[in-house]
């Protein structure tokens, strides 16, 4: 059975395709932390996944948003000394008022450690408020959950390793 370890959020504006990523996804994904946090064009990700896996991983996200659901698929990230990891990517779709989808948001996980069930469960529990979030005509709400998203992907991937992200 994989054992799994958070690395991270990230979330995809469906309109523009481009990715928002917290820092430590940045630096799996070799971007300066602010430019991850503004929003990044695909060519800039897709590189890091490995060639025989990027079909696949678009293929999936097309379902996802054609399916309005969930998500969950395993690729090969390259690593900083040009080998790969294996990494889980597990999110879902979020609608608007009319059952279009906006973005897709998920963590990506090393599918080498235990997950911490209670961090599992805070960021499920934050992926509902931010699908709520969206109902409410107050589009700063939802911003803020984004932000406390950020934070407790970084939290959690920091708890999990130290060492990772000094």
């Amino acid at each position: 059975m994989p054992e799994y370890k958070p690395l991270g959020f990230w979330s995809v504006d469906v309109s523009t395709l481009r990715s928002k990523l917290d820092p430590s996804m940045s630096g799996l994904f070799g971007v300066d932390a602010a430019e991850g946090a503004a929003g990044l064009e695909q060519d800039r990700l897709v590189p890091r996944i490995h060639p025989d896996d990027r079909a696949r991983a678009s293929r999936c996200l097309d379902e996802t948003i054609k399916n309005r659901g969930p998500y969950s698929y395993r690729y090969r990230l390259k690593t900083e000394n040009g080998g790969f990891r294996w990494v889980q990517a597990t999110g879902r779709a979020f609608m608007d008022e009319a059952g279009r989808v906006t973005h897709l948001s998920g963590i990506l996980t090393d599918i080498m450690h235990p997950p911490v069930p209670a961090d599992i469960a805070v960021i499920d529990k934050l992926l509902e408020a931010h699908k709520f979030a969206q109902l409410t005509s107050d589009p700063m709400l939802g911003c803020l959950i984004e932000a406390v998203l950020l934070h407790a992907g970084r939290a959690i991937a920091k708890n999990m390793d130290p060492f990772a992200l000094d």
